[in-house]
């Protein structure tokens, strides 16, 4: 969740003035503010490119806003839409939360009855490093993962804004990446991320950033909505699905890189969890095989967070709210809903947040289970 003041979430969770604003910049310049009318950011942490934009507007046939040229403004090559959406408070002062910089990716102009309509999409600056392709294979050196992900996102983007923490500790083997040329860097690195237990993203305020996956024994909820005086949640669904559900995870390091073979298995131990690892469901274990990690602790640590993520999938919950403009994909969110029989802390891994003021905002997440977990090495217990 965005830093925002303790003012701002109580306004968020009561009646309110909300406002948004849009521009576009040019090499760190502002060079026009949109008067848009709809739109919204689209957040998914199950997507390579976390954020996405739609801003739309509409305009009166001879407006500067609609270019006649490849250099204007409102041209998708190399200038940048910034978002926010905010409080205005009782003295007039606003405070903002950010909603996201994009690289501005189409533009759509469309001629009508009432003038011309405009529509802007763009993605978050990771689409500049995924644009990028690889050429030629790329090297990423053996040692701290953080390391080498600044590495290689400098090499495809050399004015990225960098946001990785130093006291990541993850170890990652020597990688060559880009083999096939043409590629997406950014979808490389964000798999080596997750494999090593990471989840890479480019953030609100445009940088580049990484932390750890979430896991039930990591967990400070974010928000709570419970049924009662200041719930702002509508609208709830709940969704028991099985496919592509999974309730253990065998994680095996191995290849000519790695010396010793590791293999570590974690399981859903708990008895009144629906994938009980000895229950009805089975055993419904996903193979990955890597030759990324070669510490028994860190495969534990990946594949517990990659198995937090395949068990609450099991339980998906959507439903509709007061936009909260700070809250962002992975927050942890308290939900009591009477009518869906929902009364649990969940991960939200998805949500669309509304550009003009009387919107309303959407989320999905997913539930949170317990996680046992065992190391094999060379075949023995530790």
């Amino acid at each position: 969740m965005y830093p925002v003041s303790a003012t701002f979430r109580a306004a968020v969770r009561a009646s309110h003035t909300a406002i948004s604003r849009a521009e576009i910049w040019s090499n760190g310049t502002l060079i026009l503010t949109l008067p848009f009318n709809g739109g919204s950011v689209k957040v998914d942490s199950k997507s390579t490119q976390r954020r996405k934009v739609s801003a739309l507007l509409n305009v009166p046939r001879g407006s500067s806003i609609v270019p006649s040229s490849a250099q204007d403004a409102v041209q998708p090559f190399g200038n940048e839409l910034r978002v926010w959406r905010g409080v205005v408070y009782s003295d007039g002062s606003i405070e903002w939360a950010p909603l996201g910089i994009f690289d501005m990716t189409n533009t759509k102009f469309i001629d009508g009855a009432a003038g011309v309509s405009v529509e802007i999409d763009g993605a978050d600056r990771s689409s500049i490093v995924s644009n990028n392709k690889w050429t030629q294979p790329y090297q990423m050196a053996a040692g701290l993962l953080t390391d080498a992900l600044t590495a290689a996102i400098l090499d495809r983007n050399p004015d990225a804004v960098i946001n990785i923490p130093a006291s990541v500790p993850a170890l990652i083997k020597q990688q060559v990446l880009g083999s096939s040329s043409g590629g997406d860097p950014w979808a490389d690195l964000v798999g080596i991320a997750q494999l090593a237990g990471y989840d890479l993203f480019v953030d609100p305020l445009g940088q580049f950033t990484i932390q750890a996956l979430p896991t039930i024994d990591s967990l400070t909820v974010d928000v709570s909505y419970v049924e009662g005086v200041g719930n702002t949640v509508t609208d709830v669904e709940r969704d028991d699905d099985t496919f592509q559900t999974y309730n253990g995870v065998i994680y095996v390091g191995s290849g000519s890189n790695i010396t010793v073979p590791i293999r570590v298995e974690v399981w859903d131990v708990d008895p009144s969890s629906p994938t009980y690892r000895y229950g009805k469901f089975g055993q419904r274990p996903q193979m990955i095989i890597q030759s990324l990690i070669y510490d028994s602790n860190q495969a534990l640590q990946a594949a517990t967070a990659l198995l937090s993520g395949y068990l609450g999938a099991s339980q998906a919950v959507n439903w509709k709210q007061v936009p909260n403009p700070a809250m962002d994909a992975n927050d942890v969110v308290f939900l009591q809903n009477t009518g869906t029989k929902i009364n649990r802390v969940m991960i939200v891994d998805s949500m669309e947040i509304p550009l003009i003021a009387d919107g309303v905002m959407t989320v999905t997440a997913r539930t949170v289970r317990v996680i046992g977990s065992s190391v094999l090495t060379n075949g023995q217990v530790s």
